[in-house]
């Protein structure tokens, strides 16, 4: 920026010295958590700091362009780094109409269409195509122009609301008809995204080292009709029953292990966790916004109580993949700088590379097909990001399922490389 002439020296100054002083309390922050804690995730690593010239050969390396954006009261700011450098520009849209923006939007797709009132049912995709193109013009358009010809990999590092924000679902044209959900143009159609907290935390979470004794760990808790009724987490048919055969089919591609049922308890899980590479969960999910190192994965324990985020955040894993393939394992409160405080963050902070998480409730037979097809682009060789994608768009190339609700909410976080 000032090369630019865009601040003065003087400002410069006093801004490097801030960044310096505030890099050498983070450094002491990191020694003390590894002192004291042994925290894998917040491990000093070689660049706890990453410097914003070194993305453009991060973008060059891995065929993609890497969007991070800054919220604030009154500008939107993007950085857009492709292969030949660094572009920046500024948009005059506050924090306040992107929350309206972004919240509107997750109301209207995150309910499940066969629950919505018959007023909502007709309200509903003229607010999402509205809200869905006003997002794609106001947010990414600029951003696209800076897309090298042949490009279609972005990297996206949202901030503040945005981070709740799956830009799958973005529509590049406002639909004529907002109910054929099948024919909307949504930029997954044009892109495949994967998505970091922060560009720090992006090389972290690609250079770690993963030295797993094995393959692959499904865990899937055995539920019957006489638990209480689950609607509220969303998976499952009624009495809260999934298809647990969704753990078994990886075991055809990785080889690997399976904690099912009884076994798939929280004391066994957390005993063995740290020997895979690929952990799988198939099970009840719930985000708790007031607190969400309280937020849960149902792993049943002989005291009663579930495997919580603040107990994840303390496992050291060798996890190249983490899917959790459960409701609002992405949801949660957004901090800032850190970002959104879900189970999914906390499978980061515990060493996982890359994780697969929701955004709202899961319906339950997507969430088969969409493992399915995932772990069989994985085997064929694909990008982690690319696996997504490719599930995702057999799903929305379903009539019945092309309501983004379906397949909208799964997002990758992290390292987007190949597993093999």
């Amino acid at each position: 920026l000032r090369a630019e002439g865009n601040i003065s020296d003087s400002l410069a100054h006093r801004l490097e010295a801030k960044f310096w002083r505030c890099k050498t309390q983070l450094d002491a922050l990191h020694d003390l958590f590894e002192r004291e804690y042994g925290l894998a995730g917040v491990q000093k690593q070689q660049a706890a700091i990453a410097d914003p010239d070194t993305l453009p050969d991060y973008a060059r390396r891995t065929g993609s362009v890497v969007v991070s954006y800054f919220t604030g009261a009154t500008h939107l700011h993007v950085f857009v780094a492709h292969s030949d450098g660094l572009e920046w520009f500024t948009s005059h849209i506050g924090t306040a109409e992107l929350l309206e923006k972004t919240s509107a939007l997750r109301t209207v797709i995150a309910m499940p269409p066969e629950d919505l009132t018959d007023a909502q049912a007709v309200s509903f995709p003229k607010e999402y195509a509205a809200a869905a193109h006003w997002l794609f013009r106001e947010v990414f358009q600029t951003a696209e122009r800076f897309f090298p010809k042949g490009i279609s990999r972005a990297v996206i590092v949202p901030d503040g609301c945005l981070s709740l924000l799956p830009f799958e679902v973005m529509l590049k044209k406002l639909p004529a008809e907002a109910a054929r959900f099948a024919a909307h143009d949504y930029l997954l159609r044009h892109y495949t995204f994967a998505y970091a907290p922060s560009v720090t935390l992006l090389g972290q979470m690609e250079g770690r080292r993963v030295e797993p004794e094995k393959t692959y760990l499904g865990i899937a808790p055995l539920f019957t009709d006489s638990l209480p009724p689950l609607k509220q987490t969303g998976r499952g048919t009624a009495g809260g029953r999934l298809d647990t055969r969704e753990i078994g089919r990886p075991l055809e591609y990785f080889g690997g292990d399976t904690l099912f049922g009884l076994a798939a308890s929280k004391e066994r899980f957390m005993a063995v966790c740290e020997r895979y590479q690929v952990l799988h969960f198939v099970t009840h999910g719930h985000a708790d916004p007031a607190n969400p190192l309280a937020s849960w994965l149902m792993l049943f324990s002989a005291d009663g109580s579930f495997l919580r985020s603040d107990e994840i955040a303390l496992l050291r894993l060798n996890a190249d993949l983490v899917f959790l393939n459960a409701c609002e394992t992405g949801f949660g409160p957004v901090q800032p700088v850190e970002g959104v405080q879900s189970i999914g963050r906390a499978f980061m902070l515990a060493g996982a590379k890359s994780i697969v998480a929701t955004g709202w409730r899961v319906d339950e037979s997507v969430a088969v097909r969409m493992s399915d097809e995932f772990y069989r682009t994985i085997f064929s060789g694909k990008n982690k990001d690319a696996a997504l994608a490719t599930a995702k768009r057999k799903i929305l190339a379903d009539p019945i399922l092309a309501h983004p609700f379906f397949w909208g909410g799964y997002v990758i976080w992290g390292d987007r490389a190949r597993l093999f």
